[in-house]
C-alpha cells in the first residue's frame, strides 16, 4: 500500500512506502566493517583470516562494483507521476 497525500480536493498516492524505499537503499549500501570468520578450533583470528576479510571488504567497497548496483536499480520504481486536473 502508498502512502495517501491530499493535496486540494484530490488524493494522491505514492507507489511504495518510504520505509521500502530506504530498505533499498540499505541493502545497496556496503557495510565498513566485515567480521573475520574463525576457526572454531583457535582462539584468536590468524592474520590470514584477517587480510582475507580486508581483501573481501575492499572488493565490496569498490567504485565500479558499487555503481553498477545502483544501476540496476530501476529508476522508475523511485519517480512518481503526477497528474493533476
Amino acid at each position: 500500500m502508498g502512502i495517501a497525500l491530499r493535496w486540494g480536493t484530490q488524493t494522491l498516492t505514492t507507489p511504495r512506502p518510504i520505509k521500502e524505499l530506504e530498505h533499498q537503499i540499505d541493502s545497496i549500501r556496503p557495510r565498513k566493517r566485515a567480521k573475520v570468520k574463525e576457526s572454531p578450533n583457535s582462539r584468536f583470528a590468524r592474520i590470514e583470516q584477517i587480510m582475507e576479510t580486508k581483501k573481501r571488504l575492499a572488493q565490496q567497497l569498490e567504485p565500479t562494483r558499487l555503481s553498477q548496483l545502483t544501476v540496476s536499480i530501476e529508476s522508475d520504481a523511485l519517480c512518481h507521476e503526477w497528474q493533476l486536473d
